[in-house]
Formats: structure tokens, C-alpha cells, sequence
């Protein structure tokens, strides 16, 4: 650490909500709070309860038991829909007495940050502002450590890392610890490299019939005594032409139930009907066999529209219709029930009363869930549903979706807010969802580009180019790219801060302010890198944009002024920043007033740079006038005074008034304590500077 280190408030700018200057409280945790805390036995979101009617599998049980016993892992391997999630939690139910604590951790793409992370808070582990993803995982595992230190000789913990997609981005989280059993599954057979190989395949003939059977009949029979021959032989050929397959004879034997017909004529229907292979996104196949598709199209053609029915059915069946398009696009689990009424009131709006009542929204999820396609979570008002079923979704639904892509849009805009820290809970009910539909949007630009490619250019993988381009699009990629800058994830920010800018671009009358916060995002994110090239051109363009919508006098402008001030001082031209700070602080005196926290900000800027370049004389009334300002306005216990506590603390030390930069240095350092997260960089920064001051004041 250099003694040139200064912390100023560059970023701080009325149009973004990216802001060095803006800095969020949370509560500290102190290490008594960390001993008290109770820690769950189960420590998950979400219940670990085995299906009804779960049967078989006791040879993979067997396996994943061994598995754990001589290796400490196990990596269960096999295409989606054989039930790896439910034999997941079958293990966890028969050796509960095992384990002291059971981790569960939903670790799929879209949905592992937002699970990581309130599995996290039950572990009594909360993450600083600060935390990337690197100290998230060195700091998960030094829990384990903590949690296994105190285990009882008999008891192990179990750790279980479920729908695994991305194996090196796992790797990192996973301890070493000789007391933690690690069990993972996924649909890609790289997740052996991360465990010990447990594969799973469809049920065997007889296990599958059984299963039928229970689905059909709410049964927990162990055998077909009272079966006549008939029916069972249409069992087995149901059973073969679904290949075994577990959720596919779920979905028949719910059907069967339901509209109460016997084997023999639902196996008609299924050998009428024509079925296909799918692939998921990464190519792996997800139906061996075309007739699984059938056994998802049966029940979902049940539900589709008819002109025989009465109105208010009629109602409910249009309404479902879109609820099913709206869940094609979605991430599968934790669907927010708001999205869905408010979308289809927005796509149906003479529906959108009958919507509202509770009654008739109860009737629509009724019909969802009708053939086990839904489950309905009334204590978290959501909806989820298997990730195969999704898939089925997506191909069948994928050519009727453009009509709910604009108002899908414009609801998931109005509750995906800017990630802040302080609305964590609010905007990861939402991050999945909100990852998924910009996914289904650029995929959607690649399927035009497939089937009319004569007219299209074609488009890189490493490009991002979204078919919907408005602006709740637009703004969905700022606030997304936004939580992800917040959390150290700069590869996944810079890809839709991109596709933010690009889409304003392409707008021809969208709001040109809009325009210049996305060159703003995307400059501040690149600066952040040290990439300030690349930063320039972008500061340059928002410049100018306020410039000509605003005028050179209003406050925006003079934030933007600021914003490339920060860069040219970055840059070392310090000349041009000079003058652009003091541009700056004549526009906020003029119409923010001398004493305003804005103004206080620059004055504290000009100073650092003031500084910098050894003109003490300038700087010095600069720092003591931002400090009686913030003292003033903002309170002598804000992080954002301290900030100038701690610039006029090393200052003073540099002049050789060692004891009055200590003690300032100090007062920072208690503010930051009392109001920063622990680990904050500045308390860092500040920790550093009150000992190298206490250092030379020793010698």
C-alpha cells in the first residue's frame, strides 16, 4: 500500500447506482454473536422431503452410502428427470441420525448465487458488501471448519450441492474437511471429476410399473394381486414405451388418476402420438425416448385451449395458456406468483378482474398443477416446476412466446430493483428469473438468425444481442449487471452493462439520459480494471449527452464531469482533471448551493488531487471545508465524513502534524467500524494508515 492512497467520492453520480461515494450499513456481527447463533440441523431454503410414492433406487442409495463412507464424496451422474433430487433426499431422510447438520445448496447457474447465499445467512455466515465470489468461498469453508470443530464424535455433516452445471466454478467451494461427506448431482458426467462416480439410470421394469401403478392409484401397494391381466400388460408396455423413466411415469400415472382411465386406454393415446428427442442447452440428451415427450404432451394438451367449454372456464384455460408461456421463460424453481398475474393481466386485460379475484387464481393453479406439472409454495408465494417439464415448455411454446415478451418485460422491471445490499432478499426472489428471460432473449435472436439466416448476421457466441430491445430490457441488463459488479463477478457485469449500452444505442427515442448512464456503468466498470482506454470514449459520450439534454450547468453534467475527472486523474493528467473538477464544483455551488453534500464531495476531490501533486496550500482549505460541510449536513458519524477524516488525517501526516493526522485517522477508523461491514476495504485502508502513522511516531 502506497501513501498516496486516497479515498474520494468520484463515482458519486445522481444518474447511476454505481457510487464509491454511496455506502451501505449493515449491522456488525460480533464474535459473540457468531457463538450464539443457532445453526440448523437442515440448513436449507427448502424442504427435504421425498415424493410421495418414492420407489427403488435402493442400489444407488447403497452406492452414494459407500461412496461417502470410503471417499467422503459422491458425484451422481444421469439425465435429467431420473430423480437424482429425490434420491438426494431420500438419503438425507434414512441417515439423518448421521449427521449433525445436512447443507443443501441449489447449485445450478441461475440459481446458485441467490441459494448460496441464504443457505449461507442460515449458517449464521453473511457476506461484506465487498465479497467476490473467491472470499465467498474461503469464507464458506472456514465455516464447515467452524461448524465440524464442535461436531460430536459420532456425527459428520453432510454437504450436498444439487444440479451442479458449472464443475469449476464449483470446485472452489468444496472443503476438505475429514468430517464433511460431500454428495453431488448433475446432468453432465464431468461432475465425476469433482467426486466419486454414482451413476443412476431408469428404474427397472417391474420398479417402474410399481411407480405407475402408486401415481395412478394414491397408493402405497407393493404389488399387482388384484390386477386383471389386461391392465397389466398395458403397465409394462406404458412402462416401455417411456423407457423407464421416472418422472415421465409420474406424469402418466398423475394423468391417469386424474381423468380416471384405465392403462389400456392411456396406453392407447400414448402409441397414437408421435414423440421427439430433445436437447438441453448444453447438448446433453434429455429424453431417451420420443414417447417421454408424449408423456408430458398428453396432460399439457389437456389443459390448452377449447371452444366446447363454459366462459369461465374458457377464462381459466386462456389464462393458463399464458401462465405456461410465462414459466417456458422463467428459471424453473421459485416462480413468483406476482409475476405471472400481473403479466397475464397485462397481455389479457379484459381478464384482469376476473384475475385479481383469489378464487379464480386459486382455479388457475389448480389446472397447473392438475397432472403434477406445478407445485405451488403458499408460504413464499411461488411456483416451481421440474426442470424437464421446462424444457418441454420451451420447445413447445417457443414459437407463441413474442406475445408475452414486452409485458413480462415491463413487470420483472418493475420489481427487479438496483442491487444495493440493503434489498438483497427483495432483488434474488427475482436475479433467476430475470437471468433466465435474458437468456430465452438471446436465444430467441438465434433461432431467427437459424431459420431465416440469409438475412441475418451471424452472431458470435462471445456477442450479446437480445430480440427484444426497449427499455425494461434495457434496465433489466443495467440492474443485473449491477448486482453482479456488486459481487465481484466483473466478466457477467461487463456482458450486460454492454448489452445495456447497446441497447440504448439501438433505441431511437428512448431517453437519451438513459444512454449516457450506460456509457457512465459501462466506463466506471472498465476504469475499475485499469482497462482507462477503453473507459475514456465511453465518459466522453455520457459528457456530451448531458451536455445536450441538460445543459452545461445542470448538476448531471457536472456529475459526468467529475466521473472523467476521476479517469484523467487516474491517468495522470492531472491539468485536464483539475479543470473538470473545478467545472464541477461551479456548477453544484450554483445550483446545489456551497454547503450541499454534492459540493462538499467535490471540494474533496480537488483536494486529493491537490494533494497528489504535493500543492498543499491548495488543498488543505479544500479538505477542511468538505469537512465542515459533511460534519454539518451529513452528521459527524457518517462513513461518508470519515472518508474526509481519514484524507485530512494522512494529509496532516505528510505535513508533519503526526498526532492530529492520528487522531483523525483513528476517528475515522471507529465510524467505519461502527457502520461498514468487517473487512470493508476502507476500515482496511484505514487500519493500515493509523499504524504506519503510530509506526513512524515510535521511532
Amino acid at each position: 500500500m502506497n501513501g498516496d492512497i486516497k479515498i474520494d467520492g468520484e463515482e458519486n453520480n445522481a444518474f447511476t447506482g454505481i457510487s464509491n461515494s454511496t455506502i451501505n450499513i449493515h449491522p456488525k456481527q460480533t464474535n459473540d454473536d457468531k457463538k450464539s447463533s443457532f445453526v440448523p440441523q437442515h440448513i436449507t431454503i427448502q424442504s427435504l422431503t421425498p415424493p410421495s410414492y418414492f420407489t427403488g433406487r435402493e442400489k444407488v442409495l447403497e452406492d452414494i452410502a459407500v461412496a461417502l463412507l470410503t471417499h467422503r464424496t459422491a458425484a451422481l451422474y444421469g439425465i435429467s428427470g431420473l430423480g437424482k433430487s429425490s434420491v438426494v433426499y431420500k438419503f438425507a431422510e434414512q441417515h439423518a441420525e448421521d449427521y449433525q447438520y445436512i447443507i443443501f445448496v441449489r447449485a445450478d447457474r441461475l440459481g446458485f448465487d441467490a441459494n448460496f447465499d441464504k443457505t449461507c445467512e442460515m449458517m449464521s455466515l453473511v457476506f461484506d458488501a465487498q465479497d467476490n465470489e473467491d472470499t465467498k468461498a474461503v469464507k464458506f469453508k472456514a465455516k464447515i471448519d467452524e461448524l465440524c470443530a464442535n461436531l460430536p464424535k459420532n456425527k459428520r455433516l453432510l454437504l450436498i450441492f444439487d444440479n451442479v452445471d458449472e464443475m469449476e466454478r464449483l470446485r472452489k467451494f468444496l472443503p476438505q474437511h475429514n468430517k464433511v461427506n460431500t454428495l453431488l448431482t448433475s446432468n453432465f458426467p464431468d461432475i465425476h471429476d469433482l467426486g466419486h462416480r454414482v451413476s443412476i439410470d431408469n428404474l427397472s421394469e417391474s420398479d417402474a410399473m410399481l411407480l405407475l401403478y402408486r401415481k395412478a392409484n394414491a397408493s402405497d401397494a407393493d404389488n399387482f394381486d388384484d390386477i386383471p391381466a389386461e391392465e397389466l400388460e398395458a403397465m409394462k408396455q406404458i412402462a416401455h414405451l417411456l423407457g423407464f423413466h421416472p418422472f415421465a411415469l409420474s406424469i402418466a400415472g398423475l394423468y391417469i388418476r386424474k381423468k380416471r382411465k384405465s392403462f389400456a386406454q392411456y396406453l392407447a393415446r400414448l402409441r397414437e402420438s408421435q414423440g421427439k428427442i430433445l436437447k438441453d442447452e448444453k447438448g446433453a440428451d434429455a429424453y431417451q425416448h420420443g414417447t417421454i415427450y408424449v408423456a408430458f404432451e398428453i396432460p399439457f394438451n389437456a389443459i390448452s385451449p377449447s371452444e366446447n367449454l363454459p366462459a369461465e372456464e374458457k377464462n381459466e384455460v386462456e389464462i393458463t395458456r399464458e401462465c405456461l408461456k410465462i414459466a417456458s421463460v422463467l428459471a424453473a424453481d421459485n416462480m413468483p406468483e406476482e409475476i405471472f398475474r400481473e403479466t397475464v393481466s397485462l397481455i389479457l386485460p379484459p381478464q384482469a378482474e376476473f384475475i385479481a379475484g383469489e378464487d379464480n387464481w386459486d382455479n388457475i393453479f389448480e389446472r397447473l398443477s392438475l397432472y403434477g406439472l406445478f407445485e405451488r409454495n403458499p408460504s413464499t408465494a411461488t411456483f416451481s416446476l421440474h426442470r424437464l417439464f421446462r424444457l418441454f415448455l420451451d420447445d413447445k411454446l417457443k414459437n407463441e412466446c413474442q406475445t408475452i415478451e414486452k409485458p413480462l418485460a415491463e413487470i420483472l422491471r418493475k420489481y427487479f430493483r438496483d442491487f444495493d445490499f440493503t434489498n438483497k432478499t427483495e432483488v434474488e426472489r427475482f436475479l433467476p428469473h430475470v437471468g433466465s428471460f435474458l437468456d430465452y432473449l438471446e436465444e430467441s435472436v438465434r433461432r431467427t438468425q437459424q431459420t431465416d439466416g440469409k438475412n441475418k448476421v451471424s452472431i458470435s457466441k462471445d456477442q450479446l444481442k437480445l430480440n427484444l430491445e426497449n427499455e425494461s430490457t434495457a434496465r433489466l441488463c443495467d440492474y443485473y449487471a449491477r448486482y453482479y459488479t456488486q459481487n465481484g463477478q466483473s466478466t457477467v457485469a461487463e456482458r450486460y452493462y454492454e448489452c445495456f449500452k447497446n441497447i440504448c444505442e439501438e433505441i431511437g427515442d428512448i431517453d437519451q439520459s438513459l444512454l449516457a448512464e450506460s456509457c457512465n456503468n459501462l466506463a466506471f466498470l472498465y476504469k475499475s480494471q485499469g482497462r482507462h482506454e477503453e473507459a475514456k470514449p465511453l465518459y466522453l459520450k455520457a459528457k456530451d449527452i448531458f451536455e445536450k439534454i441538460l445543459g452545461e450547468n445542470h448538476p448531471d453534467t457536472a456529475t459526468s464531469y467529475n466521473n472523467l475527472a476521476s479517469l484523467y486523474k487516474a491517468q495522470g493528467k492531472y491539468e485536464e482533471a483539475e479543470h473538470l473538477y473545478i467545472k464541477s464544483i461551479d456548477i453544484r455551488e450554483k445550483k446545489l448551493g456551497e454547503n450541499h453534500p454534492d459540493t462538499a464531495t467535490s471540494y474533496n476531490n480537488l483536494a486529493t488531487l491537490y494533494d497528489l501533486q504535493g500543492k498543499y496550500e491548495e488543498a488543505e482549505p479544500l479538505y477542511i471545508k468538505a469537512k465542515d460541510i459533511l460534519e454539518k449536513e451529513l452528521g459527524k458519524n457518517h462513513p461518508n465524513t470519515a472518508t474526509n477524516y481519514m484524507n485530512l488525517g494522512t494529509f496532516y501526516y505528510k505535513r508533519g502534524k503526526s498526532q492530529e493526522g492520528l487522531e483523525l485517522c483513528e476517528k475515522a477508523l471507529k465510524i467505519y467500524q461502527n457502520t461498514l461491514p468487517a473487512g470493508h476495504p476502507y476500515i482496511q485502508d484505514c487500519e493500515y494508515w493509523v499504524e504506519h502513522i503510530k509506526n513512524s511516531m515510535s521511532k
